[in-house]
């Protein structure tokens, strides 16, 4: 049965922006959450658009049909190792893959340009089409699907629909020319399923729940810590915390925030600790709650998390903020925000430790770490307090950004790339105070850096208005990921 024209106009319009969408949201969860990879994956489908319908049409069935063949399966591979894929493949090759397959949608849309007393229902079917497409990815996928299933269901389709598309011209064609055209489309769709099927076949061996909002996608899942078994949370493909279930272990600060760490260091060692008085501490980031498992009698934590799953998850699933000694406090929503709130509200100097981590999967939220935002914590800090960064990122280094901001503050930063303890994973941490006395009770892997001509390497200093991802990112990183 053959659509109406009115419909495959909207069907092949409605592809292309649903496979806009779904990349732009794959690059932004590896990355930052900035216009500019907004603008790049933009620019490709903008210029499907101008090669297909411009004057002299660029659109070529069969060269660029292979292309999109070849390209699918090596698409589905970064999506299955995205993890370990350097983000100077990771970023080009999903924005040619995107050019490619818009280009090869729109390509056909424009072959099925009508007369010019049809035109408007044409270019209204397109408009339609797009808003459908992108309709389907932001706001119905997210409240039919616990996972972030389109791009795969994607990968899986594209090779098939595109072949589907010309089967007018394969109608008329010899049994043998038909099985030849029938193949490639055929292979890619195959190579696509299998991987996709590995995808979530390890996935789901792992994780035995999902749960999925505007923020993201977080999953439950179950793994070995020191040869204990233990409670996991994702966020897309990074460990955002850990619990052994081992009831003797359960309050041992386990992943990024064991005793060696940087978020360790400033909340044994601080000065409040040393002189064995109760603390104040704040958290950008509530994770699955480990750092309260530092928590005594008389403490008090504040957590501030902008994720409603994440703060559901951390008190039904795990126990650290149940099991601590002080008192735990959860705020909702933007730290930064929270912070500001505080402080307006008389909250100033309060602090004896500042733990900023709220780097979702491994992108960064870019107005926590800007002149203004530095500001923001510095006034909250009590004089001797000490502010934490968590810096692990597979592709971004994070250390020169905050580095910079406590060179322009005049303070010294203190870096600590500490190898993992049993219970813990390798992290990057940079820590800012302005107690000497801590700074020097640091162990040797501590590496302080003063302020002064020299002492940061180049990086540009962030502010409200101004940011530039590009100058930190590692294109093709030598070392291990930081971040697992």
């Amino acid at each position: 049965m053959r659509l109406a024209p009115s419909w495959g106009w909207i069907s092949l319009s409605a592809l292309g922006s649903a496979l806009l969408l779904a990349v732009t949201n794959q690059v932004s969860v590896d990355l930052a959450q900035v216009p500019l990879l907004w603008a790049l994956v933009l620019a490709m489908y903008l210029l499907s658009f101008m090669a297909v319908f411009s004057k002299r049409s660029l659109y070529n069935r069969k060269l660029l049909g292979t292309l999109l063949y070849l390209l699918t399966p090596f698409a589905a591979w970064m999506l299955l190792e995205a993890s370990s894929v350097p983000i100077g493949i990771l970023v080009p090759g999903w924005c040619l893959w995107l050019f490619v397959a818009t280009t090869c949608f729109h390509g056909e849309l424009e072959r099925r340009k009508p007369d010019t007393n049809k035109l408007t229902a044409y270019y209204l079917a397109i408009s339609a089409g797009g808003a459908l497409g992108g309709t389907a990815i932001a706001i119905a996928a997210p409240l039919l699907f616990d996972d972030n299933i389109e791009l795969p269901v994607l990968l899986v389709a594209v090779p098939l629909l595109f072949h589907i598309t010309g089967r007018s011209a394969m109608n008329r064609s010899s049994r043998t020319r038909m099985l030849a055209r029938t193949l490639p489309p055929a292979l890619s769709t195959l190579i696509c399923a299998v991987t996709v099927i590995i995808h979530f076949e390890d996935l789901s061996r792992k994780c035995h729940s999902s749960a999925r909002n505007y923020y993201g996608t977080l999953h439950l899942c179950t793994g070995r810590i020191n040869g204990m078994k233990a409670r996991l949370m994702l966020h897309g493909n990074t460990t955002h915390g850990a619990q052994v279930l081992e009831p003797d272990f359960r309050m041992e600060p386990t992943t990024y925030y064991t005793a060696s760490t940087g978020a360790g260091l400033a909340l044994r060692l601080n000065y409040r600790r040393r002189e064995d008085k109760p603390i104040h501490v704040g958290v950008v980031g509530l994770g699955v709650g480990t750092v309260a498992a530092y928590g005594r009698t008389g403490d008090v934590f504040e957590f501030y998390e902008i994720d409603p799953a994440v703060i559901e998850s951390a008190r039904k699933d795990f126990t650290f903020l149940a099991g601590s000694a002080a008192e735990c406090r959860v705020h909702l929503g933007d730290g930064r925000l929270v912070l500001e709130h505080q402080l307006r509200a008389g909250s100033k100097a309060d602090l004896d430790v500042l733990v900023i981590d709220a780097f979702s999967s491994d992108s960064i939220p870019v107005h926590l770490l800007t002149r203004e935002a530095f500001s923001v914590y510095m006034q909250r800090l009590a004089p001797a307090g000490v502010l934490a960064f968590h810096v692990s990122n597979r592709y971004m280094e994070i250390e020169r950004v905050v580095s910079r901001l406590a060179d322009d503050a005049g303070l010294p930063s203190l870096y600590l790339d500490n190898e993992p303890d049993p219970f813990g994973l390798d992290s990057l941490w940079v820590l800012v105070t302005k107690d000497e006395s801590f700074i020097e009770s640091m162990p040797d892997y501590v590496v302080v850096r003063r302020p002064g001509p020299g002492t940061v390497s180049m990086c540009s200093l962030w502010t409200d208005d101004y940011s530039n991802v590009l100058e930190i990112i590692d294109f093709f990183p030598k070392g291990e990921e930081r971040r697992q």
